[in-house]
């Protein structure tokens, strides 16, 4: 009997699954079980894990690989001091041992540890590597497929077995994903649906074709069987439990009819998997709900980016082991912007729609690929993952010259390399059979004609299957690229309060930023002379409503040039008043039942220009009432206005010469009782009478 291939971590010899192998198996799970026999079985790893046969192909499944860039992540935070070696293990549930590892390796990651959290944020993924889901396909090195959203599978064979008289029946057991999925659509069969009745197909592939199928649940109740029940390598005990999948049987008839050209291609429609959602978690501050993390049978169906970003960074357990994701504690999870995020994602109709694979695809990548759909970014933030997505921001502080401990380091503009003023989004369309194609190039005119010329660039977006979120998306990429980035902003301790994504001004006249929003991209301590060090990128609002297509004009390319200076609008101009006159002891002469008359003087008014005022009558006046009384300065009239007189005492168009009432009518010249005047020339109670020259 040959030995089983193995790892040895920490002089302990783990033996390694085989995946795909054997007669009772066609998908096999990692099993490190700390033993020194080969060959176990269903049923008799560690723990009573649900495993199958290692016999079978050397291909090593190391399922841990899937977690190399979540541990690289710990082992810069190491390399770089940041947090102690005991918070690190209580984040990430990190034994002595291991962190005493992870620090030996941190000692050759001291170079590149510090910029790690920057490339983290900034690279693009790569997209999937796992070939084309919608093809029905034999690939044992993808590992399990991991479906998002609605999208079409056609699934990866695991197992394949001819048997019966003149073996004419074939069986192919297909994965389509990790479960429990919400549905398995119908079965397409050359892009035409087939239905199915008791598991045997109708109409034209009667009694040549047989389905079933399960959902994924973990554990199984039964195993699928074909149309004559078991068959080699297939039986009761193969129940692929925790696999979304189908065992799909064809009969070949001897005139060749039903088959011409063969096995034909086939795919289904298939809901994926369900999701952790803290808004509906009664345990999570703000939360509603029965939802709970790490409880699957809680979760919920979703489309939402955010959700099933922080779902894979969590990850998929099933029987004690991590089958899929990051694997994180949700205490090494900062919750809170991802709830932010998937508001945003609901608000702009943005979802996640695609498969992606546990072994062909990096779990870092495949997280990034997330992210990208909801556009949004994951970064690590100390020892928490945490992200930041392109919405508007209200800014939540200020960043002024008395705060830097050093100098100051912002771009002139974005470099001409990163500028691009046309876009050409890739995504997966329903209507195009479920392929990836490129939409129409979309150009900003402003930017062609500043640019001297169109400057195109692909966006793929792998994990995005609607049109207008492609645009969006892929303009957001262009209209981020034009941004000043990266503004350094060394700053003192206070402003360690600070975390990517959130919204500053900066104003600092000395490096051309004058009341500059910007969005925190990295934050990084400063040991030595115990600063911070913000590295920013420019925030124009207006790219938000251009991006989302509610306005149809682009912002202006960023760059430092010192805005015009605009002098505060002052104090509101009021009506002018004399502050001198001649020519007369008073300005008023009096008045009757129905007239006010004034002398002829000469008025120096409060902006020092001088009015030569003539006796005049204002007549039309009601007996008994005080009278503002003015000097309209354009027409050169004389003007009454019963008091208070306030649309006159506010503007600058008038000169107040004084208040004045009119006669009792029938009274023998008596005059009203003076009420107090408005505050203001005369104003303050005094009778205007009393006046002084």
């Amino acid at each position: 009997m040959r030995r089983e291939p193995t790892v040895k971590v920490n002089k302990t010899t783990f033996y390694v699954a085989h995946r795909f192998g054997g007669k009772k198996n066609s998908v096999g799970r990692l099993c490190l079980k700390l033993c020194d026999r080969t060959g176990c079985t269903e049923g008799d790893c560690a723990d009573g894990q649900d495993q199958r046969s290692h016999s079978g192909s050397p291909e090593v499944y190391v399922k841990a690989l899937r977690t190399a860039a979540f541990v690289v992540g710990a082992v810069a935070l190491v390399a770089t001091g940041i947090g102690a070696a005991a918070g690190l293990g209580a984040t990430f549930g990190l034994s002595s041992t291991a962190l005493g590892t992870i620090a030996a390796v941190g000692k050759v990651a001291t170079v590149v540890a510090g910029g790690l959290s920057v490339i983290a944020a900034t690279t693009k993924p790569r997209g999937t590597v796992g070939g084309n889901p919608t093809k029905f396909t034999i690939n044992k090195e993808s590992g399990y497929p991991y479906i998002m959203g609605r999208t079409m599978s056609g699934g990866r064979v695991v197992h394949r077995q001819y048997y019966g008289a003149k073996n004419a029946y074939e069986s192919w057991v297909t994965v389509h994903s990790i479960g429990p999925v919400k549905s398995l659509g119908p079965l397409e069969v050359e892009k035409q649906p087939v239905t199915f009745s008791g598991g045997a197909a109708t109409g034209t592939y009667a009694d040549h074709m047989w389905l079933h199928e399960q959902l994924g649940a973990c554990p199984e109740s039964t195993a699928m069987a074909g149309p004559l029940g078991d068959f080699p390598g297939w039986s009761a005990s193969s129940k692929l439990s925790g696999l979304a999948a189908d065992l799909w049987t064809l009969k070949f008839d001897d005139k060749g009819k039903k088959f011409p050209t063969g096995v034909p291609q086939r795919g289904r429609v298939v809901e994926g998997v369900y999701v952790y959602d803290p808004r509906q978690d009664s345990t999570y501050p703000g939360g509603s709900g029965a939802c709970r993390i790490g409880n699957e049978a809680t979760y919920v169906w979703s489309e939402n980016p955010a959700l099933h970003a922080l779902t894979w960074a969590y990850g998929r357990i099933q029987n004690g082991i991590l089958i899929a994701g990051g694997g994180l504690p949700i205490t090494g999870i900062d919750v809170a912007p991802f709830v932010e995020w998937a508001n945003t994602c609901e608000v702009n109709n943005w979802k996640v729609g695609g498969v992606v694979y546990t072994a062909d695809d990096d779990s870092w990548d495949v997280l990034k690929m997330i992210a990208q759909a909801g556009g949004g970014e994951v970064m690590p933030v100390g020892a928490l993952l945490s992200c930041t997505f392109s919405a508007p921001r209200v800014s939540i502080g200020l960043i002024t010259s008395k705060d830097i401990t050093g100098t100051v380091d912002a771009p002139g503009s974005a470099s001409r390399r990163q500028r691009r003023n046309t876009v050409i989004p890739r995504v997966r369309l329903e209507s195009h059979g479920w392929e990836m194609v490129p939409l129409e190039a979309v150009s900003i005119p402003n930017y062609v004609t500043i640019d001297g010329g169109r400057r195109p660039k692909e966006v793929i977006l792998p994990l995005v299957q609607s049109e207008d979120q492609g645009v969006q998306l892929a303009l957001y990429d262009v209209l981020n690229a034009r941004e000043l980035d990266p503004i350094v902003l060394p700053c003192k301790v206070y402003a360690l309060g600070y975390r990517p994504g959130d919204c500053l001004t900066v104003d600092i006249p000395e490096a051309s930023l004058i009341n500059r929003e910007v969005i925190v991209r990295e934050r990084e301590i400063e040991a030595g002379n115990f600063g911070v060090t913000l590295t920013c990128r420019s925030e124009d609002s207006a790219k938000h409503p251009f991006a989302l297509g509610t306005t149809g004009a682009p912002p202006p390319t960023p760059d430092l040039t010192i805005p015009e200076y605009i002098p505060p609008p002052g104090p509101p101009r009021t009506v002018h008043f004399m502050t001198t006159y001649e020519g007369a002891a008073f300005a008023i002469a009096g008045s009757t039942e129905t007239t006010i008359s004034t002398n002829a003087i000469t008025a120096t008014i409060d902006d020092a220009r001088v009015f030569s005022l003539p006796a005049t009558t204002i007549t039309g006046l009601t007996a008994g009432e005080f009278y503002g009384v003015f000097y309209e300065i354009a027409t050169g009239a004389f003007v009454a206005d019963i008091q208070p007189a306030t649309a006159k005492m506010a503007s600058d168009a008038y000169v107040f010469i004084g208040w004045q009432g009119t006669q009792v009518a029938g009274g023998g010249g008596t005059y009203p009782v003076s009420p107090t005047p408005p505050g203001g020339y005369g104003g303050g109670g005094r009778n205007p009478y009393e006046q002084e020259r």
